[in-house]
């Protein structure tokens, strides 16, 4: 890491991100927890001698966790439009 003249590093790492705005970043996020919750199913899938009962858990706790992310995805969404209409008023 090589250090700018006021201080300030610049990793390739952070090169990539300070390209991203908040809400690419942020679906990004969402996108991973989705994924690792499809892989942590995967690992965790019963097998056929298992009780039924299992699949449905895991499967019921799956689609939990992902709508949960979703709706923190539409809150947050809501949040940022609110404040720009609230930035909007003010001008």
């Amino acid at each position: 890491m090589e250090a700018k003249p006021d201080g300030r590093h610049e990793c390739s790492a952070c090169e990539v991100f300070s390209k991203c705005n908040e809400e690419m970043l942020r679906g990004l996020g969402y996108l991973n927890s989705v994924l690792s919750v499809l892989l942590l199913g995967l690992v965790a899938w019963p097998k056929p001698d298992e009780p039924r009962w299992k699949l449905v858990a895991l499967i019921a706790g799956m689609v939990l966790s992902i709508a949960g992310m979703g709706l923190r995805w539409l809150a947050s969404r809501k949040q940022e439009h609110q404040i720009e209409t609230l930035e909007m008023a003010r001008r």
